[in-house]
């Protein structure tokens, strides 16, 4: 399986991220038992690498990679989140939300479009 491999400098919350140039590296394994969402993988470096993102071009998904362990040898091993944003940043550019306004009206909710009738009951205590 390939990866590419990014140093990411900007925020987690961040939808268009830019990544700039990547490392593509050859031989990468997902370890058994691993879900799509939070996998660990392993593949190869000579000395300890700094990349903190990673594009799994199998899975189709952006990751953050939370730890790095080694392994012996050259065998290191990265502890992934999946970057939802990032990942689904297409399908969130043509995502459109409505909100209904219900006519029971809500006071939690500050809303200039919305009146309400209801005032609050102020009890007052006689000062004794």
């Amino acid at each position: 399986m390939t990866a590419i491999f990014y140093t990411y400098a900007g925020e987690h919350e961040e939808v268009n991220k830019t990544l700039g140039t990547g490392t593509s590296v050859n031989n990468v394994r997902l370890l058994p038992g691993q879900d799509v969402t939070t996998p660990s993988i392993e593949c190869d470096f000579a000395a300890r690498p700094t990349y903190n993102y990673v594009y799994i071009s199998a899975l189709g998904r952006y990751y953050f990679i939370d730890r790095w362990t080694y392994g012996g040898g050259q065998i290191w091993t990265m502890t992934l989140t999946v970057d939802t944003l990032y990942t689904f940043s297409s399908l969130l550019d043509y995502a459109h939300g409505t909100v209904d306004y219900s006519a029971l009206g809500s006071t939690a909710i500050i809303d200039r479009r919305m009146t309400f009738t209801d005032c609050p009951t102020v009890a007052r205590s006689s000062g004794a």
